[in-house]
């Protein structure tokens, strides 16, 4: 089964702050502090995927990716995650199948990281992005 990953190119810039932020300049430092982090942690979640020593440690990467990156501003990246655990849960019993979804989604990450690693425009946030 191949990846349903050939949507239109997604956004993977992320957002400033989380839409129900207070104003503060507190919170607002606060919050970009905890999404550096988060980023600068992606390369190293990468690498935990591509080492994985079967399809079920990879998975368990990707549902927690599922579950964390829309909270630190990264909803595409949560999005792939889901597609990804998706597509996989549908390829049950086809070992070749799952390790085609895994290889496509984890090229779609390292490409994403890529773009994140280059400098947006001012300005630019994944709701503007497309």
């Amino acid at each position: 089964m191949a990846v349903a990953h050939a949507l239109e190119p997604l956004t993977w810039i992320p957002t400033t702050r989380p839409p129900d932020a207070d104003d503060s300049e507190a919170t607002r430092r606060a919050w970009e502090g905890l999404q550096r982090q988060f980023l600068a942690r992606l390369p190293a979640r990468a690498e935990r995927i591509r080492l994985a020593v079967n399809a079920d440690e990879a998975l368990a990467e990707w549902h927690r990716l599922a579950g964390v990156a829309g909270s630190y501003g990264l909803p595409t990246l949560g999005e792939l995650a889901r597609r990804t655990l998706n597509a996989c849960h549908g390829a049950t019993g086809d070992a070749a199948g799952k390790a085609s979804i895994l290889a496509a989604a984890l090229a779609e990450f390292d490409a994403a990281l890529l773009r994140l690693a280059s400098p947006s425009p001012p300005g630019v946030s994944a709701d503007s992005v497309g």
